[in-house]
This record gives structure tokens, C-alpha cells and sequence, in this order.
């Protein structure tokens, strides 16, 4: 008996060690059926995905996919043949934040932190950065992208309604039908129909040929947040939502075979996107002096007067500004709104850190993001910077790309999808195809009125949490520096 009870301490002990030893970042899953049920607030979701956020996976989590791809759907491959972190295939980051951290936490981020798209569904995994074979993209910012989504929603629903339309007057007229695809303000060509209520898609431009307005990734070819985040997660990680790889869609809640099961719960990924959708938008930092306000507000006139207004809008409207997860408009795989219970809401205008969007008396919202959600053939002969990319993603012409948002372009250098280009004039300089006339207006401007544009695109920055929307810029202290000419003449 004494000997029995000396086995059943170190058993409990060993098991409490365990539990005690284990390193893993993920300290606790959030429930979605809680969330419907109301036992979620805002705050305290939204506080569990910033944690997800910035958890620096292992192995205990689940970090690592040893028997499967990154792919965008469920794809195992042979056990051992892929590497636990690899910057060309992935996994290849210990956390989210480990790629969008600049200028703040959600933000983008430098060149070093590139990711390589095209390559995580290959068997065996791809070793190489030829841009024949892969596509190198920059991590951009997240800020803002609550009220993105809902603008794309909102533009899908319009174009999905002239589909309808143009079906039912060409049936009615029993003759065919040609509409503008037109959605605040912003043309996606033309949809036709026949006698009988045939489309016809070929005019359609700028989005993929369901109408889905697809607001992430450099080519406008992901649907939302939500699909972002689960495809990310894979990806980067080797972390699997169950809404994607667990038991309903694989048969198996092991789906990566690393002996971790059901690593990221459905709560826990609409905590993740909650807390994305939340970040605040991007404001205006103006210096103090007077001379710089005015070049600001001149930048800002020449850029719509020489074109560029006319794909990066300064603005759109948003009819409803509340959030809802999860949407309409998501594929299997990712939960969709018909799933749930109840969708988990916030008002963009007054809830989560500001600078928050501006809300109408009419009820409606104000995005400042400069673009226009639609996708742009950015590069010719001329100009092939933007045209150094071989593989088709998604439905995406190859050459073509969205309309960059503008609104925190100030800090959230380098730029161009590769981010290659350290400075604003560079990334304007090198824009052909659809934006080559803006291009060459800009280059026809005298240096000091370019210098102008520039300073106007500088003052959008992302803020930190608690800004009011347009801020004075910070005072530089000033150091003693001389001009290199005297410097040169000391040293003689």
C-alpha cells in the first residue's frame, strides 16, 4: 500500500508538472457559442484577440504543420518532408505581430519581414525567391480595416443588386440589357444580359467575375478578415482553425498531424478579427508651421487636380458603420453569417481606440482611405517595376493590383507590394499602365509643387491609440548638425 500511494504522488506530481512546464502562449480558448450568448463583451473580446494577436507561438499551441501544406485548403502531405519554419514556404513567423508591428502593433512592415505567396500549396516545398516561381509581397497594415470590410460589403451588395436587375429588366423587355456596374461612385464596366436572362461578363473590370468586392491582400483576391486570418494562421504558423481543418471538414481534429488537437477554436479566430476590425483609422499629423500647413493643404489639391484622385478616392461613404462578424460573403471553409446564432457587432464611429470614423447626421460614416477598392493595371514597358510578377493568384490579372490605401502612407514606408521602394516619390515615379497619365502630370509639376504632393502624403499617418483624427506633429528637438559643405571645409 505504501508503495502504491508513493506511485500515485509522483503521478500527480508528474502531471502537475506537466501542465505547469508546458510553453505555450495560448493560455485559454474563447467559446462561440459564449460569444452569441452574450457572455462576450467588447472590451474583453476584443482584449483575448490582441493577446492571440501577439502570442509568440510553439510547438505547444500547435506551431508547425509537419504533415500538411500551407495551401489555402486542406492539403496533407507526406509526413517530414516539409522544414518546421521556412521563409519561402512557411511556417515562417512565430507570431502575427512579428509582421505587423510598424509603426504600431496591427501596423505593416519592412522588407525583412516579406512574405512569399504561390509557394505554400507545393510538394515538394519550394526553396528558392526566384520571382519566376514565387511572389514576394510586404506585410501591410491592418488599420482601418473594420470600416474596408464593410465599404467592400457594402460595394458587393450594390453590384450583386445590378446583376439582379439587369437578369429581371432583360426578361421583362425580352430583349438584352446593358447597366453600369456602378458602386459609390467607383466603375467596375458594364454587365449584360440576354432575352432570356444570359449574362455576360466580359466588360466587367477590377474585381473577379462574382462581383465579390475582395478588399485583401495586394491583388484584391481575399474576401475578409475572417478568411485573411484562418488562411494566415496556416500559413505563417502552422496554426489550424477548426473552422477550416478540423473534424467537420477533414474528419480529423488533427488535420497537420503534429499530436496538437483542434489548435485554434472558431471563437477564438472572431476574437482575432474583432480586434483587427477595431484598430483605429489613420489620421493627419500637421506641422506647426505655417508655411509647411500651406504646402499641405496645395499637395492636396494638386493630387486630385493632376489625377490621382481618380483611383485612390479621397473618400467613400459608409451607409451602415457597424461591424458585424462573421459576413455574408465567406466561402466553406470559413464561418459564415447563416452559422450563427447572432453576428457580434460594434459601432466603427464610437467604439475601440481612436481616431475612430466620423459619423453623419444621416446616420452614415465618413472613410478617408484614399482608394477605391478595385483592382488596376499599375505598369507597362515604361514603367515594369509593378510588373515583376509570374503566377497568377487567385482570379487576378498578373499585372494588376489594388488600389493602395493611401491614409497611412506617411509611416508605413517602404513601399510598392514588394517593398522595395524606400520613399513616396520613388512609388509615384514608377506607376504606368491605368495610372500612367497621373504619372506624367505629376512629372510635368515643378520640383517644389511635387514637393507639395509629397508633404500631403506624409501628413496621413497611423496615430496612436487615443489621437483625435488630426494631430500637430511632434516637436524635433533640434541637434547641432552642420551642412556636409562645412563639414568638408573643417576637415581639410
Amino acid at each position: 500500500m505504501r508503495n502504491l500511494a508513493k506511485m500515485f504522488a509522483v503521478a500527480v506530481l508528474a502531471v502537475g508538472c506537466a501542465a505547469f512546464a508546458e510553453e505555450a502562449s495560448i493560455t485559454g480558448h474563447v467559446s462561440q457559442h459564449d460569444i452569441e450568448n452574450g457572455a462576450w463583451s467588447f472590451d474583453q473580446l476584443r482584449e483575448a484577440g490582441r493577446r492571440l494577436f501577439v502570442a509568440r507561438f510553439t510547438v505547444d499551441d500547435g506551431s508547425g504543420r509537419p504533415g500538411s501544406t500551407g495551401a489555402n485548403n486542406p492539403t496533407q502531405r507526406a509526413l517530414d518532408t516539409g522544414m518546421s519554419f521556412l521563409r519561402t514556404a512557411g511556417p515562417d513567423a512565430n507570431s502575427c505581430v512579428g509582421c505587423h508591428f510598424q509603426p504600431f502593433v496591427g501596423g505593416g512592415a519592412e522588407f525583412m519581414a516579406n512574405v512569399f505567396a504561390g509557394t505554400t500549396q507545393r510538394e515538394p516545398a519550394v526553396l528558392s525567391i526566384d520571382p519566376a516561381i514565387v511572389s514576394e509581397r510586404g506585410s501591410t497594415e491592418m488599420n482601418g480595416s473594420g470600416a474596408i470590410e464593410m465599404l467592400a460589403r457594402e460595394m458587393t451588395m450594390d453590384l450583386h443588386g445590378i446583376r439582379a436587375n439587369v437578369i429581371a429588366e432583360s426578361k421583362r423587355a425580352r430583349s438584352s440589357v446593358r447597366l453600369p456596374l456602378l458602386t459609390k461612385g467607383v466603375s467596375f464596366g458594364f454587365i449584360s444580359a440576354s432575352k432570356i436572362g444570359q449574362l455576360d461578363l466580359k466588360e466587367v473590370e477590377g474585381v473577379d467575375r462574382d462581383l465579390v468586392v475582395r478588399p485583401w491582400l495586394q491583388k484584391g483576391t481575399v474576401t475578409s478578415l475572417r478568411t485573411f486570418t484562418v488562411t494566415a494562421l496556416n500559413h505563417h504558423h502552422g496554426i489550424q482553425a477548426v473552422e477550416r481543418f478540423g473534424m467537420d471538414l477533414t474528419g480529423t481534429p488533427d488535420f497537420d498531424r503534429d499530436g496538437k488537437l483542434d489548435e485554434l477554436t472558431t471563437g477564438d479566430v472572431t476574437a482575432l478579427v474583432l480586434w483587427q476590425a477595431s484598430l483605429n483609422i489613420p489620421g493627419r499629423r500637421i506641422p506647426s508651421d505655417n508655411t509647411a500647413k500651406i504646402a499641405i493643404e496645395k499637395g492636396e489639391e494638386a493630387f486630385s487636380r493632376i489625377g490621382c484622385s481618380s483611383c485612390h478616392i479621397p473618400s467613400l461613404t459608409l451607409n451602415n458603420p457597424i461591424f458585424s462578424e462573421p459576413g455574408q460573403y465567406n466561402l466553406e471553409g470559413t464561418l459564415h453569417r447563416r452559422q450563427v446564432s447572432r453576428q457580434f457587432t460594434f459601432d466603427l464611429t464610437s467604439e475601440g481606440p481612436r481616431p475612430r470614423l466620423e459619423r453623419r447626421s444621416d446616420g452614415t460614416a465618413i472613410v478617408r482611405a484614399f482608394t477605391d477598392l478595385k483592382r488596376h493595371r499599375i505598369c507597362d514597358r515604361e514603367k515594369p517595376h509593378f510588373c515583376n510578377e509570374s503566377l497568377v493568384q487567385g482570379f487576378a490579372p498578373i499585372d494588376e493590383f489594388l488600389t493602395r490605401r493611401l491614409w497611412g502612407v506617411g509611416n508605413t514606408d517602404p513601399y510598392g507590394h514588394r517593398a522595395d521602394l524606400t520613399t513616396i516619390r520613388e512609388a509615384i515615379e514608377n506607376h504606368g499602365g491605368e495610372a500612367r497619365l497621373a504619372r506624367l502630370s505629376f512629372e510635368g509639376l515643378t520640383f517644389a509643387d511635387q514637393e507639395t504632393i509629397i508633404a500631403f502624403l506624409k501628413s496621413m499617418q497611423i496615430l496612436p491609440d487615443g489621437s483625435s483624427l488630426v494631430m500637430d506633429e511632434e516637436p524635433v528637438v533640434p541637434l547641432p548638425y552642420q551642412e556636409l559643405k562645412e563639414y568638408l571645409a573643417e576637415t581639410k
